[in-house]
This record gives structure tokens, C-alpha cells and sequence, in this order.
């Protein structure tokens, strides 16, 4: 807003008597009083006018100051206390860890929050915020970091890749090394932080990083979402808080992430599916936070255009569109795996069928089975019994579904012929028809095929059918033992 100076010369005697006279205020008051009733006094047009004019330029001029503004946000847990802040300083990740050096270095009278001065207090929702609007643009929110002392963690956003965490005293160390050197420029410094810090990335939680996120199989779809299947091909328990990494037990994952074609969005949480080795599944809850969630699209969008050749909007936008496609004067035709079961046990034959997630193939029914045998002690429920949400079917319709699946028809994802009276388990093979294993070995390579290593499911399948092969049997054996060691 442009001004002009008004300059009234008055002799200093005026001024003073003027002064002890006044009834409360300076000469100057009174001469700001008298301008203002006269600018009062003008056309209320043109008065109106020029008001609007100069508090549009004042907020102009408000905005112009709170965009130059920088930020850098913190998340730090200390002592069993967090703490959520910004500042309005321009730090970056080497900022940050020179200021993490220095009061790792220091004798600590107060916390790192203290440590950083003026601070203004900010909530988690805020943070997270602050968080999206660094990968959205980083010369806004120049940074945003979690601190976590209690574990010796520090993470950082990268606008490009999400959260990467490291041990603080490598952070310390790469510090150290970025500024041991003098008259290096921050793009030198930069560049040697960053290669001190090259291999140390590690897992965290709550900083899923791009490098952690891959797909595998095919993209499905569930009530308006689509499902991506993720590789576990990195430390799950440190990022999820699991024991599956360890040779103490025999449990696995299974994570899932969903994107709403409606709004166009990566859904709040993962899917994360715990499967212990007595067959119990246990579901980890895991939200996501800005950075992951942006993270998520990007690669989700990178896989979708590998799989289908389209974006993931377009995808989604063709596949909502055949949703809504008129029927053509014909019932939709709605694909529902199925799968038929033949159990004998006891002398007593059953006929089961299961659709939809009720369904599995044979690697899911040998494992079930394997449970079952290992904790069925002196109980008197049946294998049969303990099949999950298996409806019971005549026995001619349990071959012509046999029959379907030998010929290459209809959604039968199994056949199964499993009599524990003699021991065998059978299965239909396609065109090459029934082929029978003992239980025994089909338990055995159903044990092998979750092995933690292999953590995608068709990796198991393929241990599984490996660990058959060979096995099949002519003659029917009598008699079953039950398995030894964990359950699966």
C-alpha cells in the first residue's frame, strides 16, 4: 500500500502549549482525529471505494507475508512423552541432524523440544498435515521429522519417496561427516550425509518407505475398492510390531492395501492379516499417515499401469463403469469360486461344498487339516464339522462339480477327496483326473510351503506342489497318524 507523509512544521511553543492544554492525549493524536473526520466527510462512494481498495491490499499483503513464511514440522517421543511442533524455520533433514548432534553431544538439562527454542505446539492431525504438505511441496514445509528417543530412531520425509528411518547414531555419524570438511556448500553437505547414511535405512513403524512398498498378483476387486496384495520382502516387525521374522515360531503375513475408485483415495488403514502357526488369523491394525498414503498411490499407480496398461484413475474409472452397465436384458454373471470336499472319517462319508471366501484350494484345506489333526486330542467334532461355513451336498452333485473342474468348466477352484479312515488325500488334477497323496506328506509339504521366507502366496503354492511331486500314491494306505511338531 503506497502512503504520502504529511509534514507540519509548528514552532516548539505552539507544540508546548498545545500540549498542557489538550484534554488527554499528543498534538498528535488530535491531528490524526481531525484527518480522520475529514476523510469521514467525503463522498460515500468514493469513501466506500477507497476502504475496499486498501483492505484488499492489506490482506494481498497479509497472504504475500504468510507464503513467504517456511515451516518444518516434529513428531519427537522422549521419556515416554510426545510431542508435536512446528517451526518457523526452513529445516531440512541436515538441519535437523546437526541440531539431533549437538544435543546428543551436550550434557541435558531439558528436552529436544526445549532444545529447538520457539516452538509453536501443533496436534497429530496437524502434523500429519504438515506432513502431506511437504510432499506436496518441500519449499513450503521444508521438512518434517519423527524424533523417537526411546527407541533411537529418527525419521525423515523424503517428497519423493516417503518416510526413511535410521538409527540416531548413524544420523549423528553422517552429520559429523557432512561438516567435519570447511568451505563446503550445502549441496556437498547434502551429498555426503547422504552417502554415510546410503545403507542404513531401517525398518519402522508408522514409516512405511517407498522402498518397502511392492505388489505382486493380480489387482481385485471388493465393494468398490481395489485390493493390491503387498510383498513382505522387508523387516514386517518392525514396521507392524509382529514376530514372524524368527525362527522361534512358523507364523506369516499377509498385508493388503485398498484404494476407493469413488473418491479416488488410498484407504485409511492396511489389511494385516496375522496367520500363527496353530491356524488361528489375527488381524494387526496398522493406519496410515500422509506420507505412506502418498507413497501408496504412486506405486499403486506405477503397478496398475504395468498390469492393465491404464492409469490407476482410468482403471478405476472403466471398471466403476461396467458396474453400472445395464444388464442387456440378462442376469449379470457373477463369478463365485467354489470348492467341494469328500471327507470320509469314522465310516461316515460327507459331501460339502464352500463359496466365495468360504472357498479354498488345496494348500488352505491341508493346512486346516493339519490344525485340525493336532488339536483334535479325544474331541468328537469331525474334520467335516470343522470346515468353515460348508454346506452339505448329495454326492452326485459333488461329482458333476468334480467332473466340471476335470473338463476346465465353471469357478471350481478344488476338488478335494480326503479319507482319514485310510489315510489318503486326493485331488482333482484337471484332465489328468484324481491323484492321491497319504496325508501324511500332504501335511508335511503344507508345513514346508510356510516356511516365513516364502511370503507371497503363490511362492507356496509352489513349494507346496514341489514337495509333492513324487508322492503319489497307487495303493490306499490304512490309517492316519496325526502330525508332530507345530501346527499349521
Amino acid at each position: 500500500m503506497e502512503s504520502r507523509d504529511i509534514s507540519v512544521w509548528l514552532d516548539k511553543r505552539w507544540y508546548a502549549a498545545l500540549s498542557r492544554h489538550l484534554d488527554g492525549g499528543t498534538v498528535e493524536d488530535q491531528l490524526d482525529r481531525y484527518l480522520k473526520e475529514l476523510i469521514s466527510q467525503l463522498p460515500k462512494e468514493e469513501y466506500d471505494q477507497i476502504s475496499r481498495e486498501i483492505q484488499e491490499e492489506d490482506l494481498r499483503q497479509q497472504q504475500e507475508i504468510e507464503t513467504a513464511k517456511k515451516f518444518s514440522a516434529f513428531h519427537v517421543r522422549e521419556h515416554g512423552q510426545e510431542e508435536y511442533f512446528q517451526l518457523e524455520r526452513p529445516w531440512d533433514v541436515l538441519n535437523a541432524a546437526s541440531i539431533l548432534r549437538e544435543y546428543l553431544r551436550k550434557d541435558k538439562q531439558d528436552s529436544f523440544s526445549d532444545f529447538c527454542g520457539i516452538r509453536q505446539r501443533i496436534t497429530a492431525g496437524e502434523f500429519d498435515r504438515l506432513v502431506g504438505a511437504h510432499m506436496e511441496n518441500p519449499k513450503k514445509v521444508t521438512g518434517a521429522f519423527t524424533l523417537d528417543f526411546d527407541k533411537k530412531e529418527f525419521s525423515t520425509v523424503d517428497a519423493a519417496n516417503g518416510w526413511r528411518s535410521y538409527f540416531m547414531q548413524d544420523v549423528s555419524v553422517a552429520a559429523y561427516r557432512a561438516f567435519r570438511a570447511e568451505g563446503l556448500s550445502e549441496r556437498q553437505r547434502m551429498a555426503r550425509f547422504t552417502e554415510r547414511l546410503a545403507d542404513c535405512e531401517i525398518g519402522s513403524a508408522g514409516h512405511l518407505s517407498a522402498r518397502q512398498v511392492s505388489f505382486a498378483e493380480e489387482i481385485s476387486e471388493i465393494d468398490g475398492r481395489l485390493n493390491f496384495y503387498m510383498e513382505t520382502n522387508f523387516d514386517v516387525d518392525a514396521v507392524f510390531g509382529t514376530h514372524v521374522c524368527t525362527d522361534e515360531n512358523d507364523d506369516c503375513l499377509n498385508v493388503y492395501a485398498d484404494y476407493d475408485m469413488t473418491v479416488g483415495q488410498v484407504c485409511d488403514e492396511l489389511e494385516v492379516d496375522l496367520h500363527r502357526a496353530d491356524g488361528r488369523v489375527e488381524s494387526v491394525p496398522y493406519t496410515l499417515n500422509a506420507a505412506e498414503k502418498t507413497v501408496l498411490l504412486r506405486k499403486m499407480d506405477e503397478y496398475c499401469q504395468r498390469q492393465t496398461g491404464m492409469t490407476l484413475k482410468d482403471y478405476s474409472a472403466q471398471r466403476m463403469a461396467e458396474d453400472l452397465e445395464p444388464d442387456q436384458g440378462q442376469e449379470p454373471k457373477v463369478v463365485c469360486p467354489i470348492s467341494v470336499f469328500r471327507v470320509t472319517q469314522d465310516g461316515r462319508t460327507d459331501h460339502l461344498l464352500a463359496e466365495g471366501g468360504a472357498a479354498m484350494d488345496t494348500l488352505h484345506t491341508a493346512l486346516r487339516l493339519r490344525a485340525y489333526l493336532v488339536e483334535k486330542g479325544d474331541g468328537s467334532q469331525r474334520f467335516a464339522e470343522a470346515l468353515p461355513a460348508a454346506d452339505h451336498i448329495a454326492p452326485e452333485v459333488f461329482q458333476d462339480y468334480a467332473d466340471e473342474m476335470q473338463q476346465g468348466a465353471g469357478q471350481v477352484s478344488a476338488a478335494l477327496d480326503i479319507d482319514l479312515d485310510r489315510g489318503t488325500f486326493s485331488t482333482m488334477a484337471g484332465a489328468d483326473g484324481w491323484q492321491t497323496y497319504t496325508v501324511s506328506d500332504v501335511l508335511a509339504a503344507a508345513w514346508n510351503a510356510t516356511i516365513p521366507h516364502w511370503s507371497d502366496r503363490e511362492a507356496r503354492r509352489c513349494v507346496f506342489a514341489e514337495q509333492l511331486e513324487g508322492k503319489l500314491v497307487d495303493q490306499e494306505p490304512t490309517g492316519i497318524t496325526p502330525p508332530a511338531g507345530p501346527v499349521m
